[in-house]
């Protein structure tokens, strides 16, 4: 079975953390590797631990803060930004509108 590009990749680093609603969202059918705090976790599905499974990435979800940005730039895979404070507005207003590698989620949508 090939799984290239088959799978999202979502962190959002150390600080910046959805609310509830929006974890359960992202906890859809998608494969995906996750990176979240043990904390957080109670919000997520019954079984969803379950069906987590390793393949490649195909598009990396996170804050948009830089250090994320440039982790997806260098590894050429597009990013869905969710930009919470700081630098993320205008990291993500780049990767959408500038370098035109990927999208944000703002108010609950893609923009």
């Amino acid at each position: 079975m090939n799984h290239a590009k088959s799978m999202a990749y979502i962190g959002f680093g150390n600080v910046a953390t959805p609310p509830p609603n929006e974890l359960v969202a992202l906890a859809g059918d998608t494969p995906f590797l996750w990176s979240l705090k043990e904390s957080f976790m109670v919000h997520l599905p019954q079984g969803f631990l379950e069906m987590i499974a390793h393949g490649s990435i195909g598009v990396l979800i996170n804050h948009c803060g830089f250090n994320s940005v440039l982790e997806s730039i260098a590894a050429g895979v597009p990013v869905v930004g969710r930009p919470f404070f700081g630098d993320h507005q205008l990291d993500s207003w780049m990767v959408k509108n500038e370098w035109k590698i990927g999208v944000r989620i703002r108010g609950g949508g893609v923009s």
